[in-house]
């Protein structure tokens, strides 16, 4: 008897670790993220991406910034023009923010014009719902 509940107990521990592996590998796959680690002696440059989304869902913003003179800028707007967010570095700052993205196209883009920086930014969203693209 007391084998017999050892197994069942072994059968369904076994059971649920398949499940939360297959859980976990399929939540992972779904996450796509942009990195950039950026160090620059002189910068002047815009950086822009466009973004399909096809449903309501949420992008997680990280950026870590440091830089000597001048200012960068982090702006986030729907493809009519109006801006969600958009703040300016000019010294050292670390931010972190979620956005909650509606059905559309958005763009961010990040104006530099700064000497002696640093940057460290990770934007990370579901890739089955929101679709990326460099703009030239």
């Amino acid at each position: 008897m007391k084998n017999t509940i050892k197994y069942i107990i072994l059968i369904l521990s076994l059971a649920f670790f398949s499940f939360s592996i297959y859980y976990v590998t399929k939540t992972a796959s779904n996450i796509e993220y942009d990195i950039a680690n950026i160090t620059y002696g002189e910068s002047s440059q815009e950086e822009k991406v466009k973004l399909d989304v096809n449903e309501k869902t949420k992008m997680y913003f990280l950026h870590n910034i440091k830089i000597g003179l001048g200012k960068v800028v982090f702006v986030l707007e729907k493809e009519d023009g109006k801006i969600i967010e958009k703040y300016e570095v000019d010294d050292k700052k670390f931010t972190n923010k979620v956005f909650e993205l509606e059905k559309g196209t958005y763009y961010y883009k990040f104006i530099r014009n700064a000497r002696s920086g640093s940057e460290n930014y990770r934007i990370l969203y579901n890739k089955s719902k929101i679709i990326s693209e460099i703009c030239k």
